[in-house]
């Protein structure tokens, strides 16, 4: 506890990537521990990127604690999903799992279009959309105006893609905002057949 109130102390002297360069450095040293408490301080005194998160599930995957090591696996994920590392590792920690589920593979074409809407976050699908939005009316207005007159198949393009765009930012947004997922980070947890107390365990 002690520790900790010393590192919070040093967060507030120092920059977060100070703070973050004393995690490095205990990591590589075999410091496990130590890193996963400098790191934690940083998460709890709000600090988010995606370099910390996954430090933090290298962290807890060394010290054999699976479940943080995929909560934090999923979150650097979650900001960024082209992170080849933080997937690599986060099939690791699946597989390390005693009750590893089989999951059927997706039918090809729902698999290409989860990956297309997980290719960017939602904030950069949101950013494209609006470029198309503003190209769209600039294509619109500027003819008006006598300044230049597009083809139509520029303008049919440009309204497409900003139609698509739109699509993939509504897919994210909407998957991120209403999935509710969960890690369990217990090492035994008992599967029930119903949602009951009086269900029987599988």
């Amino acid at each position: 506890m002690m520790s900790l109130l010393i590192l919070l102390q040093a967060l507030s002297s120092d920059s977060a990537n100070t703070v973050f360069q004393k995690g490095n450095a205990a990591y590589e040293k075999g410091r496990y521990e130590e890193a996963r408490t400098t790191y934690e301080t940083l998460v709890e005194a709000g600090w988010v990127s995606t370099e910390l998160y996954y430090n933090l599930g290298n962290t807890n995957f060394k010290l054999k604690k699976n479940g943080l090591a995929i909560l934090y696996y999923e979150k650097t994920l979650k900001l960024d999903s082209r992170q080849e590392d933080a997937s690599a590792n986060l099939e690791l920690a699946r597989l390390r799992r005693r009750d590893t589920m089989i999951i059927p593979p997706d039918f090809f074409v729902f698999a290409v279009l989860r990956g297309l809407r997980d290719y960017f976050s939602v904030s950069t699908w949101a950013w494209l959309a609006l470029i198309g939005w503003y190209l769209l009316i600039g294509l619109l207005i500027l003819p008006r105006m006598g300044w230049w007159v597009s083809p139509n198949w520029v303008r049919r393009g440009v309204a497409v893609a900003f139609l698509l765009l739109s699509v993939c930012f509504f897919s994210k947004w909407a998957h991120e905002s209403n999935q509710q997922e969960a890690v369990i980070l217990s090492s035994v947890a008992d599967a029930r057949n119903e949602p009951l107390e009086a269900s029987s365990v599988v």
